[in-house]
């Protein structure tokens, strides 16, 4: 499709098996992604560790550090464009967001 100007992934990618494929069939569109996940470090997944419970969702299939994600993009083709967490302090926020070419 020509009309598409922004993908956003939100949410989505830590529930696939091989978040690869789509990053990288994305990647044919030439188009910014809007890519967010769930913080691997966050502070809540940190005090459930400490009461001796992962709280996950029950579908994802991995974490996603700053580290990890950015190097997921890489793999696939892409460029971090910009980058920002959400729902609390850096390193230890809920999220992460990244903005990818």
């Amino acid at each position: 499709p020509k009309d598409i100007d922004l993908i956003v992934c939100g949410e989505i990618i830590e529930h696939l098996s091989n978040p690869g494929i789509l990053l990288t069939t994305l990647r044919l569109l030439n188009k910014e992604i809007i890519i967010s996940v769930p913080n691997a470090y966050s502070e809540a997944g940190h005090r459930h560790i400490q009461q001796g419970f992962e709280n996950v969702n029950i579908d994802h299939v991995c974490w996603y550090s700053y580290r990890t994600l950015l190097t997921l993009i890489e793999k696939c083709g892409f460029r971090l464009k910009d980058w920002m967490w959400y729902g609390g302090k850096p390193l230890f926020a809920e999220g992460l967001i990244m903005i990818i070419q």
